[in-house]
Parts: structure tokens; sequence; C-alpha cells
């Protein structure tokens, strides 16, 4: 019997890269927020362009996706699990 190859998050950018990225939308602070929830969250574009601020709590590091916006129309996420709360990494709340 074979054993289930463990499970591995995709992640497409080195550390290296993330931060050179970020660093690049830095002086626009509307571009920058964006961008950065999208790596630290997690989330697909649709989800992260429908998340409202009343759905993010900085001080415990929480955003909860509950809505998805493609063509102007919100709408549930795509699945169930990303209903979840997504951990913001302390270091990189402030």
């Amino acid at each position: 019997m074979v054993a289930a190859a463990s499970k591995k998050e995709p992640n497409p950018f080195t550390e290296n890269k993330r931060d050179a990225i970020l660093k690049f939308y830095r002086p626009s602070d509307k571009d920058y927020a964006f961008v950065y929830a999208r790596f630290y969250t997690v989330t697909r574009p649709s989800e992260a362009v429908a998340l409202k601020w009343g759905r993010v709590d900085l001080l415990n590091g929480k955003a909860t996706i509950v809505l998805s916006r493609t063509l102007g129309e919100e709408n549930a996420p795509e699945s169930q699990e990303q209903r979840e709360n997504h951990n913001i990494p302390a270091q990189r709340r402030g």
C-alpha cells in the first residue's frame, strides 16, 4: 500500500521575492495593502477585494472571509473552508 503524500501548501515566491514585491508596492498604501493581504491571508483575489475592515481583527491577527466579489457582484466564497479565519503573522501587522 502506498502512503498518502503529505499535502504541501503552494508557495510560488521565495521570502526574498515576496519582500521585493512588497517593497515595490510600498509607496502606494492602497496597492500595498491589497498585495500584503494576498500574501499573508492566502486569499483568492476575489475574496481579498470583497474583504471589509469590519472583518479584519489586527489585535488578534485574524481576517474572516465571508464574501467573494466577481464582476462587481458579491457572493459567498467558493469553498466553505474559505469562511474560516485567516491568520496574519504578528511580525507583519504593523
